[in-house]
């Protein structure tokens, strides 16, 4: 068994720098079970990165916040999302697992980060503060040489927020999944976003759907929509019928909900 390196750095810099040695650690429950696979940790937790507020209109959360802060925290968080966080792990796994962790660790079936994807989060990256979508940075996380550390998490506060799933047990990981999320953009036109989860490495955005509810609102055809994304998704958990199936009936629900 290879030697274990641990760090704990007192700087953001420090740790930036560790980086190119090792994989950060926050609540360690998804980084634990795979140590025997890496040779350094570097250790977040005198960082800082557990803030929480309301700034600009949106909800600013640092990287290494835990997740049963976002359920016990009295701030504008949609009930949606609180409901996304009961549902993505226990109560003792959510005192130790952070925001940037899931969102860097999760797959396909988290109720979180599908509903995360459906409110147009944006993350910031260091080194350079660079501030990207939740869409794209779930794209780049798997890539070999990624070596950045999202450190804040800004989640919009919508105007209206809708989150269901279909699963074996009420707690149960979702066979399927699906988000809406409603707002105003800078513009001030509304705009929907539809999210898919349940299946494969990562939730999707159903801009199909978007689309259709875009161009007239047509809700029948988004559901149409989001039943063909997930056509093929098929694993052993469910068959793709069944699933595209759940999707149409979840998007269509949701759409109702957001939309009435």
């Amino acid at each position: 068994m290879n030697e274990l390196h641990y760090h704990r750095p007192k700087t953001l810099g420090e740790a930036l720098e560790l980086l190119k040695e090792g994989v950060p650690l926050a609540g360690g429950t998804a980084l634990v079970p795979e140590l025997g696979k890496t040779q350094a940790v570097i250790d977040l937790q005198d960082l800082g990165l557990d803030g929480l507020g309301l700034k600009k209109g949106a909800i600013e959360a640092g990287a290494a916040l835990k997740l049963q802060i976002l359920i016990e925290k009295k701030l504008k968080i949609p009930e949606a999302l609180v409901a996304a966080c009961h549902l993505e792990a226990g109560l003792n796994l959510r005192n130790m697992a952070t925001l940037g962790g899931t969102i860097f660790s999760a797959d396909g079936r988290s109720p979180l980060l599908t509903t995360l994807l459906a409110l147009d989060v944006r993350v910031e990256m260091q080194p350079g503060g660079e501030e990207i979508s939740l869409d794209d940075l779930l794209e780049r996380r798997g890539e070999k040489d990624f070596r950045s550390l999202v450190t804040v998490v800004r989640i919009p506060v919508p105007q209206r927020l809708a989150y269901d799933q279909v699963a074996r047990a009420p707690y149960d990981r979702p066979i399927v999944c699906a988000a809406v999320g409603r707002w105003k953009d800078s513009q001030e036109s509304e705009a929907v976003r539809i999210t898919l989860g349940g299946f494969g490495t990562r939730p999707i955005r159903v801009q199909n759907a978007e689309q259709e509810i875009a161009k007239d609102g047509q809700v029948e055809k988004a559901t149409a929509a989001a039943a063909k994304a997930y056509a093929k998704a098929e694993d052993a958990w469910a068959s793709a019928d069944y699933r595209g199936h759940a999707a149409g009936v979840l998007v269509r629900r949701l759409l109702m909900e957001v939309l009435g």
